[in-house]
């Protein structure tokens, strides 16, 4: 074989090898997707003045701050509680394209990833933050394995998408000047945003962050968009 050919074969090799190794990083970080199995006896939030459905656990306990509808758009902003402390829940925000959304801020330090997960038959990305003990900095890192030992017992999983006339979905964009905001670039466009707050001790460690995630993409896996 000539030097030609063989360093054609090992640039093949090596592209081959490339490939598969982010096949498998795509595949370790999309998450399955949940079952109907998993949620069949949740009980149903329905809301036909926003237009949406979606299922709880059904120990939650319901507050709704904001549910206006109008011609200049919504409003809405609820809280589901899934603890007796109120210390785990599931907020929805809901406003319209000028408006914005602020996302609660975590106390530092804490780390962030994204994954994958499903929303109305749609793959999405979700942003996952976890507070870390500070014995291994206050600087925002990723969520990896060096982190996962230090890993505290309080993690926040938050999906944002803007909803255009045609239902067509499409990335929030990030602004604000101070502090993060979630705005929609589309007139008339809907801007939504879904944040599951796990704390306590169940959700300790490395096992309580994957299952608050878990968590997060079941109740997301239920969300349906319905008439008004």
């Amino acid at each position: 074989m000539s030097g030609k050919k063989k360093i054609l074969v090992i640039i093949l090799i090596s592209l081959l090898v490339i490939a598969v190794v982010l096949a498998i990083v795509f595949i370790c970080q999309k998450e399955k997707e949940p079952t109907g199995e998993e949620t069949v006896d949740w009980k149903t939030y329905r809301n036909e003045n926003q237009g949406l459905e979606l299922k709880f656990p059904s120990e939650t306990k319901i507050s709704i701050g904001i549910d206006e509808k109008g011609d200049q758009g919504a409003f809405f902003q609820a809280w589901f509680y899934l603890s007796k402390e109120k210390e785990t829940f599931f907020n929805i925000q809901i406003a319209r394209a000028l408006s914005a959304a602020s996302p609660p801020i975590l106390p530092l330090p804490f780390c962030d990833k994204e994954q994958w997960t499903i929303l109305v038959d749609q793959e999405i990305l979700k942003k996952l933050y976890s507070v870390y003990d500070s014995k291994l900095g206050n600087e925002l890192i990723e969520c990896d394995s060096s982190v996962n030992e230090f890993l505290l017992n309080k993690h926040s999983i938050q999906v944002r998408f803007c909803l255009d006339d045609d239902s067509n979905f499409y990335p929030a964009k990030v602004g604000g000047a101070l502090e993060p905001l979630y705005l929609c670039e589309k007139e008339n466009s809907m801007l939504y945003y879904f944040e599951l707050i796990c704390e306590g001790e169940e959700w300790e460690g490395k096992d309580g962050q994957e299952e608050c995630s878990k968590l997060f993409s079941q109740i997301l896996s239920t969300f349906r968009f319905i008439k008004k």
